[in-house]
């Protein structure tokens, strides 16, 4: 609650003609109602977050409500309310980042690493979690398009550009589709 009550603070405090779609990033001390909050970043874009809303009407209609003012109207009884997401999914994982990141890099560091061999299978053991039992922020039965030619086409033409470019990468991040260029 207190995220919701410093978002509409905000909002607030832009005034009645401050529109546009904020997403924020906090720092939380504690927990329940003791918790502190330190905002440390404002997105004033849709941010990687926004998969938390899927199938979530609330947002899908204040966005209408931008092309269509008098959509509003038209479903009377339905007051503006902020959009919260379900509760429903476990959580969501982009399987290209999980993959790499939690099954490839520990087990190909694994020779080299000082520790307990469970330590290095907790990366592994998460992948394998998040792919039984969370939700790809990409994946959807009935439109795979995005999914594959985000796996298929977009990274592997990002890596070939770099390659032939002769363009060092230090990281990437799949959900925003950026490639973090080195020297």
């Amino acid at each position: 609650m207190k995220m919701l009550e410093f978002t509409k603070r905000v909002a607030a405090d832009g005034g009645d003609s401050f529109t546009g779609h904020l997403s924020f990033d906090f720092l939380i001390f504690g927990a329940a109602d003791d918790a502190q909050l330190c905002p440390i970043e404002c997105n004033p874009r849709a941010h990687t977050a926004v998969v938390l809303f899927a199938e979530n009407p609330i947002m899908a209609d204040t966005y209408i409500t931008i092309v269509d003012p008098d959509f509003e109207k038209k479903r009377p009884g339905t007051p503006p309310s902020p959009a919260i997401p379900h509760n429903y999914v476990q959580g969501y994982y982009w399987v290209g980042h999980d993959f790499v990141a939690r099954y490839i890099l520990p087990l190909a560091t694994m020779p080299s690493r000082v520790g307990h061999y469970s330590e290095v299978m907790k990366g592994p053991d998460a992948f394998w979690d998040h792919l039984w039992r969370w939700e790809d922020a990409t994946w959807v039965v009935w439109d795979p398009v995005p999914f594959f030619v985000l796996y298929h086409v977009y990274w592997p033409m990002r890596f070939l550009g770099a390659l032939l470019r002769g363009r060092e990468w230090s990281r990437v991040n799949v959900s925003t589709g950026k490639m973090f260029e080195g020297k």
